[in-house]
């Protein structure tokens, strides 16, 4: 990344006496983040990593170094009744120099134009000029609404889903044209889908009402139309119109870690997992702080069969606080390494309990290495049975370890079309799968699955892949 036109907003203090007001603060930094994304020669961090610094009382210049950014933008929010005040200073980083600061003191009504004069004032200060952008979105028309809908934002931040469904139906009854609110619930109900938490019949009726309503109401939301675009390629299978979309909004906002990693996504079951790990390393360079995006690049990297870059990205991403024991595991099955494959299962359940699904998977696959299917299947047999394991891609994977071939291709062709995503992920496999599991690979199943999902060489052979605009 380059550090002339590159920013990292920190999040705002709370000057407030309400620290519940905190989600307010922080909510007034990722929008001007947001306003700032839209800009292709601006190059923004991700609120990941710029919030790593809340409440820490560090040398800007060092942030500055910490994110590789030019500019930094710190303020402070206080709120009392109907009154806010803003301040915010721009700082370049190579001398702690302030370029611009202001200070505003509206009706809380104005925060929306508060935002974007800052966000203004900012690009005026790193190009000489004010750019101009897209027509302006349609906001909240009240208050209350756009509080629940950043308390929204908020819970979704912190992965608490229920809780931000809960506040973004809120902010919807209080204004029931706020677009960016039903995208909220775009957002959870897809999360609840792709993790298994709810049934497709339950969540595919919402995703579709929230969208055609935030559609109505915002036809050109990014977010919008990058779920849109998500869905045309792993519930309609229109593969090549999904790239193009997706590559239009990427060419438009090329520094949104989030659009990227949906990128990313749709390569890797087209056997395109260069591009995947290209898209993904510059969202490193957005993100640097994040241990998810380090832990993505990572998988991907397994996928690739680029071990050695796997471990190297996953360890960066355990470095900073993420949980990579089960990428690590997934690496040392791989690599045939049981040994390896236990410690880094007892270590992901010592630091974070057994909060992930997949541990109980891998815990069988020891005695797979060894071809000990006797004993991979007293541990997987209550899994079968537990409502934790009904998806198609677990019944799969379990299915495989027990060496039920016929039946695991069953599992993963009814994944497949029940768009369930990490099928569309790990349908390949990875190199080390193939030479382990010959009679799943090679069996004609599997390559007549390709074929009628488009995956096969000759079919991806004819999409067409745009270059990345970075």
């Amino acid at each position: 990344m380059t550090k002339e036109k590159s920013i990292a907003v920190l999040p705002f203090a709370n000057m407030s006496n309400d620290p519940d007001q905190e989600y307010f603060s922080d909510g007034m930094a990722e929008e001007i983040i947001n306003g700032l994304v839209k800009f292709p020669a601006v190059k923004v961090i991700a609120r990941t990593s710029s919030f790593q610094f809340k409440g820490e009382n560090r040398d800007i210049r060092e942030i500055g170094k910490r994110l590789n950014v030019s500019h930094v933008l710190e303020g402070s929010i206080r709120t009392a009744g109907k009154r806010i005040r803003v301040t915010a200073q721009l700082i370049l980083v190579s001398d702690g120099m302030h370029l611009w600061s202001n200070r505003y003191d509206r009706e809380l009504a104005d925060v929306f134009v508060v935002q974007d004069e800052i966000t203004a004032e900012i690009l005026k200060a790193l190009h000489g000029h004010l750019a101009t952008t897209e027509e302006q979105p349609a906001r909240a028309t009240n208050m209350g609404s756009y509080n629940a809908y950043l308390l929204g934002r908020h819970h979704l931040f912190r992965e608490q889903f229920d809780e931000a469904a809960k506040s973004f139906e809120e902010s919807i009854s209080l204004d029931s044209e706020y677009a960016d609110a039903y995208v909220g619930l775009v957002q959870v109900n897809t999360f609840f889908f792709n993790m298994g938490v709810k049934s497709k019949e339950e969540t595919q009726p919402l995703i579709d009402e929230y969208t055609a309503r935030a559609l109505t109401l915002n036809p050109n939301h990014p977010m919008l139309l990058t779920l849109k675009a998500q869905q045309l390629f792993f519930g309609h299978r229109d593969y090549q119109r999904a790239i193009n979309d997706l590559s239009d909004l990427v060419t438009q906002r090329p520094n949104d870690p989030q659009l990227l990693q949906f990128y990313a996504k749709v390569f890797a079951p087209i056997g395109r997992l260069d591009v995947s790990i290209e898209i993904l390393k510059h969202g490193v360079e957005l993100d640097p702080l994040s241990p998810a995006a380090h832990l993505q690049l990572g998988r991907f990297c397994i996928f690739a069969d680029k071990f050695d870059a796997a471990h190297r990205s996953i360890e960066h991403g355990k470095s900073l606080g993420g949980n990579g024991c089960l990428y690590l595991a997934m690496i040392a099955t791989n690599t045939g390494d049981s040994q390896t494959l236990q410690n880094q299962l007892d270590q992901g359940k010592e630091a974070w309990g057994e909060t992930s699904h997949f541990y109980p998977i891998y815990e069988a696959v020891i005695p797979s290495l060894a071809s000990d299917i006797d004993r991979a299947k007293k541990i997987l047999t209550p899994l079968k049975h537990s409502s934790d394991y009904q998806s198609f891609v677990m019944k799969q994977l379990i299915a495989s370890l027990e060496g039920e071939i016929e039946l695991a291709l069953e599992y993963c062709t009814r994944a497949l079309e029940s768009s369930e995503i990490p099928a569309f992920l790990e349908i390949h496999g990875t190199l080390a799968d193939r030479k382990r599991a010959p009679d799943y690979y090679a069996h004609p199943r599997y390559s007549q699955m390709l074929r009628d999902f488009g995956f096969d060489r000759e079919s991806v052979s004819k999409l067409e892949i745009p270059s990345l605009p970075f």
